[in-house]
């Protein structure tokens, strides 16, 4: 899986990868922080294929002691190869109405 997330690029070949890209990204702006499911899951199988779209909300204290918070949209599709699921796709954006960071 390939990102691109404001100038940072990564192909991500394991869920290792994929995490250890997302830590370090967030952790520059934040010196604590989490991230939580706030919305059901809705999956859509369609044979090989499939789509999960949920909220997140993202939480935390910046390096300057200033606490922020966003709620995002979730969008993950997944390819089913080899007998397991894997993640090919993901699209992260922003819920703009209550958005503070």
């Amino acid at each position: 899986m390939v990102t691109d997330f404001g100038g940072h690029m990564t192909v991500n070949v394991s869920l290792g990868s994929y995490c250890a890209f997302w830590s370090s990204l967030v952790s520059e702006t934040f010196c604590e922080w989490s991230l939580m499911i706030d919305s059901p899951i809705d999956v859509t199988i369609s044979g090989d294929m499939a789509v999960a779209e949920f909220h997140t909300r993202l939480q935390g204290m910046t390096h300057e002691n200033d606490g922020k918070s966003q709620r995002q949209h979730s969008r993950q599709m997944f390819e089913y190869a080899r007998g397991v699921w894997r993640l090919v796709q993901e699209q992260t954006t922003i819920v703009h109405e209550e958005a503070c960071l």
